[in-house]
């Protein structure tokens, strides 16, 4: 009956531990996604909204109506983190801001999409031999050997928003494994199948939990996780800046030329916000 229990609680208790793993890391999920968001919006803005953007993408070309990028941009605020390059002309200096922003974009994107790469440092204690005792291998902490205190470092990577709903997919398969195999009606029916004084009470009374069995499985089983809620949802990947810079400069000469007037207007008034993030007494 032990052993019985152990499963059955053992079970539960491991994805639960991992639920509690998985949320933890939701966080750094949505946060990169917000960030893929705010950088986006800067390139809607500087592209004069959907219809622009819509052009751009088209001109990579990048799908994004299956993502529904328009609708998720749409509202968000834009970051504010580059400013005019320079050039021997606007339309030039048009081109390398156009450039800049979508390399941010490209690398917010495929973050919030792949995770990234960082290094995390911890403490390392060790001993450093005093001058007589250099060359010898030091036995546990001795007066003539001095503690130093040195950082180690490992590589590590974020969840990105693929792998946390693939991890998610998994998490729910267990989950339908467990309710299939270790249902809590099947457990309690084996329980009671040990118990025959508990049985020939029951047909001498005529009572039992046959009729709760469904109630009961429906009310204890695990409860799937809600993968899709996962971050902003899909995003589309985009090629790398080198793959495509040639053509985001073309675009954006053409671009510059038809609609001169409002980018200029645009970049003004970026900047000035700009100014004013980075400065706020240069615009009290």
């Amino acid at each position: 009956m032990s052993e019985m229990a152990d499963s059955f609680f053992g079970a539960r208790r491991a994805i639960d531990d991992e639920i509690d793993l998985f949320e933890a890391k939701e966080a750094d999920v949505a946060l990169a996604g917000q960030r893929a968001l705010c950088c986006c919006a800067l390139l809607y803005t500087l592209l004069q909204g959907e219809k622009g953007a819509q052009a751009f993408f088209d001109m990579l070309p990048v799908g994004v109506a299956p993502s529904g990028l328009h609708d998720k941009v749409r509202g968000v605020r834009p970051c504010l983190f580059v400013r005019l390059p320079w050039g021997l002309t606007r339309k030039r200096r048009f081109a390398g801001l156009l450039c800049q922003v979508y390399g941010h974009v490209q690398d917010a994107f495929d973050r919030y999409l792949n995770g990234s790469g960082y290094t995390r440092r911890y403490p390392v204690q060790a001993y450093a031999p005093s001058s007589e005792n250099k060359g010898k291998e030091p036995e546990g902490a001795s007066s003539s050997n001095a503690m130093i205190g040195t950082m180690g470092t490992i590589q590590s990577r974020t969840v990105g928003w693929k792998r946390y709903t693939a991890w998610c997919d998994e998490i729910n398969a267990r989950i339908e494994e467990v309710n299939r195999n270790q249902s809590p009606s099947q457990v309690l029916g084996m329980a009671r199948s040990m118990d025959v004084a508990m049985l020939s009470q029951e047909r001498v009374s005529g009572t039992g939990v046959d009729g709760l069995v469904p109630s009961m499985d429906r009310s204890l089983c695990l409860k799937p996780v809600a993968c899709h809620l996962a971050g902003v949802g899909p995003l589309p990947a985009l090629p790398p800046l080198g793959e495509v810079e040639p053509a985001i400069r073309e675009f954006a000469k053409r671009f510059y030329e038809r609609e001169k007037d409002a980018v200029d207007k645009t970049i003004v008034r970026l900047e000035q916000r700009l100014d004013c993030t980075l400065n706020e007494q240069t615009c009290a």
